[in-house]
Parts: structure tokens; C-alpha cells; sequence
């Protein structure tokens, strides 16, 4: 695909990741689920799109967000992020399970104990944006 091709092409995540698949795509990014050759652990790196010669402040702010919410037990997990090609890299931790959006699009059906902790983890996080981090 095209989107591969873009990411074999880079020196630093063609040397050190290996590409699994495709976990998702968007408007403006595709996430690779990866195996980086250096530690031998799964990552999910998102792959931004960029100007034509410089990545977009939009995209920016979305590592800084995540880079501040890297102590939060309920957001994935943030490790480190480049540029190549005017394109913005975010090594994120990989989640096996996908999105909570994703099981319900698929129509998963959640018992009232699993709403109950996703609920909890939701007010857990929106207490941390507002009172404890300073984003």
C-alpha cells in the first residue's frame, strides 16, 4: 500500500521497527502496529502526514498532549516521537485489546461491571485534566 510504502522508506522506523500490520487509518494518519528490532516489544507508531515541507502545529499538539498525559494510568502510554519527511512518528504503547470505540462498532455488548470501570477510568482522566495536570 502506499501508506506502507511511506513508512519503509524512512531510515529510522525502517532500522529499528519492523512493520506487523495496520491497525487503523484516518484523514490524516495511519497507525502501524510494529515490533521494534532494538527491544524486541510491540509499539503502535502513528504515522502523521505533513505539509510539503513541515509538519503541521495541529499535529504537534497532539504529542505534547500525549507526552503530558504519560503518567496517567488510563491514556496509552507515550514513548518517543520524530520527524521525517515533514512527517510527525508517535511510538505509542500498543494495546491488544484496540479501542473501546472499535469493540462497540463491532458490536460488542458490555456488562454493567465493565461500564462501571470504564466509566470510573473516564472521571479518573477528566479529574486529571482538570486539577492534577497542566496541559
Amino acid at each position: 500500500s502506499a501508506a506502507s510504502d511511506v513508512y519503509k522508506r524512512q531510515p529510522k522506523t525502517r532500522d529499528e521497527f519492523t512493520e506487523i500490520g495496520v491497525l487503523g487509518s484516518g484523514v490524516s494518519s495511519t497507525v502501524y502496529k510494529c515490533r521494534n528490532n532494538v527491544d524486541g516489544w510491540l509499539y503502535a507508531v502513528k504515522i502523521k502526514a505533513g505539509g510539503q515541507h513541515r509538519v503541521p502545529p495541529s499535529s504537534l499538539t497532539e504529542m505534547f498532549a500525549l507526552a503530558a498525559l504519560a503518567t496517567h494510568p488510563h491514556v496509552i502510554r507515550y514513548y518517543n516521537a520524530w520527524i521525517e519527511d515533514a512527517r510527525l512518528y508517535l511510538q505509542c504503547e500498543y494495546c491488544p485489546g484496540g479501542s473501546v470505540a472499535l469493540r462497540a462498532e463491532a458490536g460488542a455488548i458490555f456488562s454493567e461491571q465493565q461500564l462501571c470501570i470504564l466509566f470510573r477510568q473516564v472521571g479518573c482522566l477528566i479529574y486529571f485534566l482538570l486539577y492534577i495536570s497542566h496541559i
